[in-house]
């Protein structure tokens, strides 16, 4: 599969095309053509955002499933009961 950078030239290259052709169902053709170059860009990119996230999920969420936040709630939580007693 190619890379990113190879499909946004490909799509570029595309549209370059698509107003010198014949009939506009050629032009429609190669405008889609980019199109669908541009979505996989999107799509590899999106992907690549995910497992950044999900890598971050993991890293942020001990053994029980708990994330940082909620360890820090927890013990405002508490910190709040031992000041009101």
């Amino acid at each position: 599969m190619a890379d990113n950078s190879t499909h946004l030239q490909e799509a570029a290259e595309c549209l370059r095309h698509a107003p010198q052709q014949d009939s506009v169902a050629a032009s429609s053709a190669m405008a889609q053509m980019a199109l669908a170059h541009a979505t996989l860009v999107v799509a590899t990119e999106l992907t690549a955002l995910r497992q950044s996230v999900d890598a971050l999920r993991e890293a942020v969420t001990d053994r029980d499933g708990f994330a940082s936040a909620d360890h820090l709630r927890n013990i405002n939580e508490w910190v709040e009961r031992i000041a009101k007693s």
